[in-house]
């Protein structure tokens, strides 16, 4: 009985001796299979890809569904980057291979799915991208297999630039295999690929796409989303330097939109790019220095494709300013068609808004300095040749200065209209030192050639005092100044007419004295309580009916002042005196000779 166990015990032992003989060989036969197909799957790249350095960390082979591969990495065989330019976690080949038949046979692989695949495309100081090493693709062999990437990323580097990581990565790369085909035999040449997939980054929460190419044809199509891509400068920093030199127009630009796009290969050859992009603008802001203001709380739909671009209800403000504007570009060229509506309320002028007009209305706009609040509708079109402009502007309050008769107006209300080169107003007021003055104007081509009138009526007194007199031109202050005058005055008229260009503007002003004092410098005798009239025809000054008196004296006057065709001027009065008392005050006023 004890033999019996001994040899139990023996044969027990030898038997487990066998089995991890077995097990640990089965191990090692696997390892070195495993071995041979890493070895195998490295070698059959390599071929594909002469132009890469490939390596396989490990390989194995799960019979019936196919090869796994780790560690996967490929880098430019002449290249010197110590990161490897392409690097897949995990990489599955759909096959159906079994052990022997891989060893002999090249795999038919159906399905390829990479695992956490990572691409670092950088350019070298030669001014070469690294991915030009992937070029030319290898031939495709027997029927294409379907491609899928998982949790992929691309880094983009650029020397001097902000690096730029695309991530999130997921594509589907399936061909198109005609109703009923089994295999590559059934079509005679490549099959058409479509591609589907979605990616994201720091720029954007998540772009789509879905694409078809027909590698025959040479014609592909892609259509797709991009959520909340934000357009800004560090954006640009990331870019390759040619193509942020060609947005560096749009730097002043901030944004964040919502964007769909549909491109298409051309319909021929030579033909171009047939493009539909429509853009949300959900916030925004736009600093450009060749603006007066920073334009915030940008919003709107963009509209472009091969025929042009097209704005709808872009509105920003600045500040307490509302802006809106539509716009319809038809072409790309310098002498496309162009419809723009803007409007803007509670627009400030200012010396800003003057910095970006073009120089012929920054020349009429210094004539009048104008200042203060305005609501303004304009529409401008554009048949290729000229502009057509069209603006109606609301005065909110609004003050202006004209150059050549510099006395400040202010608190404007009413409406100005321009079409067709007409210029007209709409209930205008405005007041002078307080006092009402309504204004109308209706006048052709606005500028040096103009025709039509101007006029302004007052509805009270305006003080004479120096800020009325330094706006009159030298002369006219050097003798009104000599007058020594103070008072008040009402503009009962004023009014500009011309009916042709080749004429000069006929001028007309009718101005009420009341409760006027003056006393002459060449004849120093104090007049007061003056009232009367000054009528002015161009540069004709007459005076009618001016009455003023000295205690108990009364003084009447008429005359004139012209100029002289040989140059100066003559001033002429003509006095009646009465009831004046000969006291020592007018024998002061005589010259001595006199006396």
């Amino acid at each position: 009985m004890r033999r019996l166990t001994r040899w139990a015990f023996r044969f027990a032992v030898l038997v487990a001796a066998l089995l991890a003989a077995a097990w640990f060989g089965r191990d090692m036969i696997f390892q070195r299979l495993n071995e041979e197909i890493r070895v195998r799957v490295q070698t059959m790249l390599a071929e594909r890809h002469p132009n890469l350095h490939v390596q396989v960390r490990s390989a194995w082979l799960v019979e019936g569904e196919g090869i796994v591969l780790r560690g996967v990495t490929a880098s430019p065989r002449h290249g010197t980057a110590a990161e490897p330019m392409i690097k897949v976690d995990e990489l599955f080949c759909a096959c159906g291979t079994q052990m022997p038949q891989f060893l002999t046979e090249k795999p038919q692989v159906h399905h390829v799915e990479f695992r956490g695949l990572s691409v670092r495309a950088s350019r070298g100081g030669d001014g070469a991208w690294n991915l030009a090493s992937l070029l030319p693709l290898p031939a495709s062999e027997g029927r294409p297999p379907t491609i899928e990437i998982r949790d992929g990323a691309i880094e983009i580097v650029d020397a001097g630039q902000r690096p730029l990581l695309l991530r999130d990565i997921a594509v589907s790369i399936t061909p198109q295999f005609p109703v009923g085909a089994s295999g590559p035999s059934m079509h005679n040449g490549r099959l058409p690929l479509q591609i589907r997939g979605s990616l994201a980054s720091e720029y954007c929460r998540q772009a789509d796409f879905d694409g078809t190419f027909w590698p025959d044809e040479q014609a592909w199509s892609v259509r797709g989303t991009v959520a909340h891509f934000d357009f800004s400068r560090r954006l640009l920093a990331a870019l390759p330097p040619e193509i942020a030199d060609q947005l560096e127009p749009l730097a002043s630009l901030d944004v964040q939109a919502d964007m769909s796009y549909e491109v298409k290969s051309p319909l021929e050859p030579s033909g171009p790019i047939r493009f539909h992009l429509t853009s949300r603008l959900l916030d925004g802001r736009i600093d450009d220095p060749r603006f007066p203001y920073a334009l915030t709380n940008l919003r709107g739909d963009i509209d472009v494709d091969n025929t042009g671009l097209r704005f709808r209800n872009l509105t920003a403000s600045t500040g307490a300013t509302q802006l809106q504007m539509s716009c319809v570009i038809a072409g790309f060229a310098d002498d496309s068609p162009i419809q723009l509506q803007a409007s803007a309320r509670n627009l400030t002028l200012d010396q800003r808004v003057l910095s970006m007009l073009p120089e012929p209305a920054r020349e009429q706009w210094e004539k009048y300095s104008p200042s203060g609040i305005v609501n303004i509708d304009a529409a401008l079109e554009f048949d290729g040749q000229r502009w057509k402009p069209e603006m109606h502007a609301e005065c909110v309050d609004v003050a202006v200065v004209y150059h050549k008769f510099p006395y400040r107006v202010d608190h404007g209300v009413g409406k100005l209209h321009y079409v067709n080169g007409r210029l007209w107003s709409e209930q205008l007021i405005v007041e002078a030192n307080g006092q009402r003055i309504d204004v109308g104007l209706d006048i052709q081509q606005p500028g040096p050639d103009f025709t039509g009138w101007f006029e302004a009526r007052a509805h009270g007194p305006i003080p004479l005092d120096n800020e009325l007199i330094s706006a009159l031109e030298d002369k006219p202050e050097e003798i009104v100044r000599s007058l020594q005058p103070a008072g008040s005055i009402v503009v009962e008229r004023m009014r500009i007419d011309r009916v042709s260009p080749d004429q000069e503007p006929t001028k007309r002003l009718a101005i009420e004295l009341r409760e006027c004092s003056m006393k002459y410098e060449k004849f120093p005798y104090p007049i007061y309580k003056i009232h009367g009239r000054l009528v002015a025809e161009d540069n004709h000054w007459t005076f009618r009916d001016l009455i003023g008196q000295n205690d108990s004296g009364y003084i009447i006057c008429k005359g004139q002042w012209q100029p002289k065709p040989e140059g100066g001027s003559l001033l002429t009065l003509d006095f009646d005196c009465r009831s004046v008392p000969l006291e020592d005050e007018l024998r002061e006023a005589l010259k001595p000779a006199a006396r």
